[in-house]
């Protein structure tokens, strides 16, 4: 009986130191647990555009970090790891995609963030003051924000432009009434400044800067003559009649005033006791188709060649040689036989007076 008992008391007390043995061997382990755990243990904070969150990791890789916590990331993310202190900091910056558009060409930038500025210089676009930009400088970027530039340049150009010479006209009482003369001028030069703006390369405004006088323009001159002439200013004519008006002529001694002129072949004659008119002939009184020129008519005639002035005269009879389809207009009264024969044929101008 003794004996059995001491069997059991040894087995208990066997039992107790193996079971002793096994709580010291699991405390030391997960004391030793516990130690690595607070030493190795890393804490890292995530920031994610406005989002971040803290993560615990005994690694230290960014790459793996972020693969143990769920952030998938690729080539084109930007990813920043920063230590403070204790804590790990990583920034992922995911990168969009922004245009600039320059007249026809557009380039697409990648870039996880920024203002428009900063897409510019990333694209290579250089601009100034004077260009159009859709969006302020400072604007934030956002994922497929397409930002416009129009460049506006200003160029001056100066050139060298007529000025136009006017027309003036004067009065001389020097110079025959009917009679003008015409100087002819000529244009001036200036130098004008223009500043003409480009829109995208094409002009769309421009402004005049300055003009400078260079030379003067001279004006060109009519002179209209107002010395008037008559038939009382003692003019040779051959006609006896007179007319109640004096006729005013020119400096060549054509009428001023008349209604037509009638030019063709004279003829001349100095016999007959009465016209078709009824009055008697007398030099002033000449033969006319009347169809042409009616009866009554006030002319005054002279000869192209400017030998004969025949002077003031009355159609007043029918001429047997006038017959305006040989060209034969008149037929002339004279004194004598000796004055027809000299005067024989020639080409007149008949001024219809009224």
């Amino acid at each position: 009986m003794l004996n059995k008992l001491s069997n059991c008391t040894a087995r208990l007390i066997r039992g107790f130191l193996l079971r002793k043995t096994a709580l010291t061997i699991f405390l030391v382990t997960l004391a030793v647990a516990i130690v690595m755990l607070f030493t190795f243990r890393n804490t890292v904070v995530i920031h994610e555009g406005d989002s971040s969150f803290t993560f615990r990791t005994m690694s230290t890789d960014a790459s793996a970090i972020l693969m143990a916590a769920g952030v998938d990331v690729d080539d084109s993310d930007q990813v920043i790891t920063l230590k403070n202190g204790g804590i790990t900091e990583i920034t992922i910056n995911r990168l969009f995609d922004v245009a600039v558009t320059v007249g026809d060409k557009t380039t697409v930038v990648k870039i996880p963030s920024g203002t428009v500025s900063d897409a510019l210089e990333q694209a290579g676009v250089s601009h100034d003051q004077d260009d159009m930009i859709n969006y302020d400088l400072d604007y934030p970027l956002s994922a497929g924000l397409i930002i416009d530039v129009i460049p506006v340049d200003y160029l001056y150009e100066t050139l060298s432009e007529s000025v136009p010479k006017n027309s003036e006209t004067v009065y001389s009482s020097a110079i025959a009434k009917g009679k003008t003369t015409v100087t002819e001028g000529a244009d001036g030069v200036k130098l004008v400044t223009y500043c003409k703006k480009l829109v995208n390369g094409v002009v769309t405004e421009t402004t005049l800067v300055s003009e400078e006088l260079v030379t003067e323009p001279v004006n060109s001159t009519q002179t209209v003559g107002t010395k008037a002439v008559s038939t009382s200013d003692k003019v040779a004519c051959i006609s006896e009649i007179e007319p109640s008006t004096p006729i005013e002529l020119d400096v060549s001694g054509r009428p001023i005033s008349y209604s037509k002129v009638v030019t063709g072949s004279g003829t001349a004659y100095y016999t007959g006791t009465k016209t078709s008119t009824g009055v008697a002939p007398r030099p002033g009184y000449i033969a006319v188709d009347p169809k042409v020129i009616p009866y009554g008519s006030k002319l005054y005639i002279v000869s192209t060649d400017g030998k004969y002035v025949y002077g003031y005269a009355i159609a007043a009879d029918t001429g047997g040689f006038v017959n305006y389809n040989n060209n034969t207009v008149a037929d002339l009264f004279f004194n004598t036989r000796s004055e027809c024969i000299n005067f024989g044929r020639r080409q007149v101008e008949i001024y219809v007076l009224n």
